[in-house]
């Protein structure tokens, strides 16, 4: 089974790549908008936090659930972050205005936020049209 990371104050790389193994395991499940860690600092702690408007549709037991079993499809050795550290909201907040910055392959890393970049968000969904 996976093993959960602990997540602090400090935003570490294995906590980057925790999340980013989450998102390739959730953008085909969910319509993500953009994905980064926040910063916290009433509880001193960083949490990872999904945008998207499946949040308003499907609703938050649906979504924390999709979370939860991407959680199981993770490798054995793999890390995985704890339900406790993933908040799932269908409005910006506080990336609002970092989120335009975001390049399609480059990260936004400022003191209390990392977005991760377009390219690793989107899904590769094929839309067609009838």
């Amino acid at each position: 089974m996976a093993r959960e990371i602990l997540v602090t104050n400090y935003l570490s790389k294995e906590m980057i790549t925790a999340g980013k193994k989450l998102i390739k395991r959730l953008k085909n499940e969910i319509d993500l908008k953009a994905v980064g860690w926040a910063y916290i600092s009433d509880i001193n702690e960083w949490r990872l936090v999904f945008i998207s408007d499946d949040f308003k549709t499907k609703g938050p037991r649906k979504m924390y659930n999709c979370v939860l079993e991407a959680n199981k499809k993770a490798r054995k050795k793999e890390n995985i972050l704890p339900i406790f550290n993933v908040s799932i909201s269908n409005h910006l907040g506080k990336f609002d205005k970092i989120s335009k910055q975001v390049s399609p392959q480059t990260a936004v890393h400022m003191d209390d936020v990392y977005i991760y970049p377009q390219n690793v968000v989107k899904s590769k969904k094929i839309v067609t049209t009838a």
